[in-house]
């Protein structure tokens, strides 16, 4: 995890007050990390104000990457109770930092899901304003909702179709039919070859779900 030095810890900071004053307590005097480990560990996914709150505990007790190792130390008192996982713990501490999130004139439009929090938080202020207007964004919204939406707003859709057209038009040259339509006939598997084998190895692979050839209809025959 990068150290940063635009983090606002005023705001955060208040915001940590702010809901221990909705829940009618004050904020805990930590005294030791492992403290604050087990005070993450009894809430920080049961509601909006758990997710906040976890955020702003990560930030303002100092936990970066290393407070995160893949593989724990078997005597670690600080992480071996903190099951949190390296990405998460980011999400959480963009949570704690969001103007968006922690506005308390959308705070009934919030949902209690830490995961849909952070996508609403990473969504450009366009794309979230027409998200509010349209309803997308409420209370019991859900992931699948707004990755939907998300995708729909960048112009993809579930089972998107991209489709290739193939023609024999640039083979009208010299030679007979029969040798010009080899040649584009050897084409055509050479792409389809192609896309078969890289598809294994390729990134964009990991987004194709079949490869599929269709024929044109067949002349009438009368």
């Amino acid at each position: 995890m990068r150290i940063r030095n635009n983090i606002d810890y005023e705001a955060v900071s208040q915001r940590l007050e702010r809901i221990a004053e909705i829940r009618g307590e004050r904020v805990p005097e930590f005294r030791t990390r492992i403290e604050v480990v087990n005070h993450i560990r009894r809430r920080w996914r049961n509601c909006f104000e758990d997710v906040v709150e976890t955020g702003c505990l990560l930030l303002l007790n100092g936990f970066s990457a290393r407070d995160f190792p893949r593989r724990r130390p078997a005597d670690d008192a600080d992480t071996q109770f903190l099951q949190l996982t390296y990405h998460t713990c980011r999400r959480l501490m963009m949570i704690a930092e969001s103007d968006r999130i922690n506005n308390p004139a959308d705070r009934n439009l919030m949902p209690d899901s830490w995961y849909v929090l952070y996508l609403i938080a990473w969504m450009p202020r366009s794309m979230f304003e027409k998200a509010k207007a349209t309803g997308v964004v409420h209370r019991t919204c859900s992931q699948a909702d707004i990755v939907a939406f998300i995708r729909f707003q960048k112009g993809l859709a579930v089972d998107e179709k991209i489709v290739i057209r193939l023609s024999d038009q640039p083979l009208r040259g010299p030679g007979t039919f029969e040798e010009l339509q080899d040649k584009f006939e050897d084409l055509r598997d050479d792409l389809i070859a192609f896309l078969d084998k890289h598809r294994e190895v390729e990134a964009w692979g990991g987004i194709i779900t079949s490869i599929d050839v269709k024929r044109g209809r067949s002349p009438r025959m009368d």
